[in-house]
């Protein structure tokens, strides 16, 4: 049963980190003069304006419960509309960089909220509950940020190489995105690849102070 509560509590932490991950692609790119997300309400909080059924649900119950170290999901595309902008090319790599940069800036912000807690708390069930749940949170965003820099279509970190390509490369490049997400699941299944999001996790979670505190992802396992 607290196996259960523990993995629950791991898919809470996901859901505002894939949620406002999108948020900040859309508000980026009502910054650089494209309004469609506004206007589509999906810069809104309500999870279920946000929520895809197999990326934000399925796929990370499977990682979750095949004991994955790595939980990564993802929730529907905020619209974007390039030409809109008032400089689509800058908004392009811009609008892509502001996910990962949401994730880093909830990462640190939990990491924060973490060491308060930890020195105020009283030492009861309920106190490793809600430590669990933030570390959760804090790695789920560190994973995710990682995960999307990689460039493979269509992660963001996709979108910053196609601006650096030469045109007739980059549009080539733009063109994996029809088989982007077959590539990200393979990704997903590769030993090395995993080892390598785990070490840069890890070197994230040095930074922001949680290295040391790692061991109570162990619960419930």
């Amino acid at each position: 049963m607290e196996n259960l509560f523990l993995m629950l509590l791991r898919f809470a932490a996901l859901i505002p980190a894939i949620m406002i991950h999108e948020i900040a692609h859309g508000y980026a790119a009502l910054r650089c003069g494209d309004t469609t997300a506004r206007d589509e309400g999906r810069l809104s909080l309500n999870p279920l304006r946000h929520v895809d059924p197999f990326m934000s649900v399925i796929l990370p119950a499977i990682l979750v419960l095949t004991g994955s170290s790595v939980v990564f999901g993802g929730a529907k595309p905020v619209p974007i509309n390039l030409w809109r902008c008032r400089d689509p090319k800058k908004a392009y790599w811009i609008t892509a960089l502001a996910g990962p940069a949401s994730n880093l800036a909830q990462a640190v912000l939990g990491a924060l909220l973490f060491h308060v807690l930890l020195h105020v708390l009283p030492d009861a069930r309920f106190s490793v509950y809600l430590l669990y749940f933030l570390i959760s949170y804090v790695v789920t965003n560190v994973v995710l940020m990682v995960f999307n820099l990689v460039p493979v279509p269509p992660l963001d970190g996709s979108r910053v190489v196609t601006v650096l390509l030469p045109r007739d490369l980059a549009w080539r490049y733009a063109q994996m995105d029809r088989y982007g997400m077959l590539f990200v699941f393979l990704l997903l299944w590769i030993p090395a690849f995993n080892e390598l999001i785990g070490r840069a996790t890890f070197a994230v979670c040095r930074f922001v102070g949680l290295a040391d505190y790692l061991w109570l992802l162990l619960l419930g396992r």
